[in-house]
């Protein structure tokens, strides 16, 4: 099958090192303009979940996307953990505010199987995934809601900038900063050979994710997987080298820390990569079937809570 790709804006050579940057004809590149006059206001859905070791950064993320300009999102914050998590600023922060939604989980899930427990609760056509330890560019929903709707995509895929956290500054994270100051979409790597899509950079047509089957069950690496599974079924995909969002590097986070505790098949390997990618191109291969949509889309893991609610 052949992934539909388009590519909105041109990448700086100096900004592709460390993976190559999947190829496109010459007409494909352009810019994607801002124009002056009246822009149409975009309606979207942000899971935004947290756990203990970023909870204090939630309330800053929900305000980035509280803040985002022509946009009405919808906003579902969820305490990700069968213990308390110390969240107590954030609800009061946010508690009067009609367009967030409260959750907590039964046990940790992680993000990919959140938004699959979620999917039942989204109440517009289109959502994003907003990690807690990042923040989003003011005008991350309305440019990529407007490609959605206006264009016929069914997957953004913004850049995002990345910055180590001042509380951490460990010399891990500084080297990985001096490494990769962007990650950036499109780029091929051994794990999304037709090119990756930044989770924190993504949103999606919700149509799409279902057709598609959800994510899987990988709680970390699950965004790769899903991508691959996008461009084999050959998803429509737009891919915008604007910054979106920008990302923080930092010793807790799911990237750095939680690959080290799980067990193989939770993970999204290199090697499972390689051979999901040859049995996708078989054909009458059921793509929907790697996707754990319709096992979790009851949401029998998560619990709706009242903003004031204690626990």
């Amino acid at each position: 099958m052949t992934s539909k790709v388009h590519w909105g804006s041109v990448l700086p050579a100096f900004l592709t090192r460390g993976g190559a940057v999947a190829p496109a004809r010459a007409e494909q590149y352009r810019f994607a303009p801002i124009l002056p006059g009246e822009r149409q206001v975009v309606r979207c859905d942000v899971i935004l979940p947290y756990c203990a070791t970023n909870a204090r950064w939630a309330l800053a993320a929900a305000e980035s996307i509280l803040n985002q300009a022509f946009a009405e999102p919808v906003v579902h914050l969820i305490a990700d953990g069968g213990a308390r998590i110390e969240d107590r600023a954030l609800k009061e922060a946010l508690s009067g505010v009609d367009c967030c939604r409260w959750y907590r989980t039964r046990k940790r899930l992680g993000p990919y199987r959140i938004t699959n427990n979620l999917f039942e609760y989204l109440e517009t056509d289109y959502f994003a995934v907003q990690d807690a330890d990042d923040l989003s560019a003011p005008n991350r929903l309305w440019r990529s809601v407007r490609v959605l709707e206006d264009d016929g995509y069914d997957i953004f895929g913004g850049a995002m900038e990345q910055f180590v956290d001042y509380h951490q500054p460990r010399e891990r994270m500084l080297a990985a900063l001096a490494r990769t100051p962007y990650q950036i979409p499109g780029a091929r790597w051994r794990k999304t050979p037709r090119g990756a899509i930044i989770h924190g950079g993504m949103t999606c047509r919700k149509a799409c994710f279902e057709r598609l089957g959800g994510y899987g069950a990988f709680v970390c690496g699950g965004d790769c997987e899903f991508i691959s599974r996008a461009h084999a079924a050959g998803a429509r995909i737009f891919v915008s080298h604007q910054i979106v969002g920008w990302r923080r590097l930092h010793e807790d986070s799911l990237s750095s820390s939680m690959s080290s505790r799980l067990q193989p098949h939770e993970q999204f390997s290199r090697e499972e990569a390689k051979r999901r990618f040859a049995e996708w191109q078989q054909d009458g291969c059921d793509l929907k079937s790697h996707g754990c949509l319709e096992r979790y889309r009851a949401g029998g893991e998560l619990v709706r809570l009242h903003p004031n609610a204690s626990d």
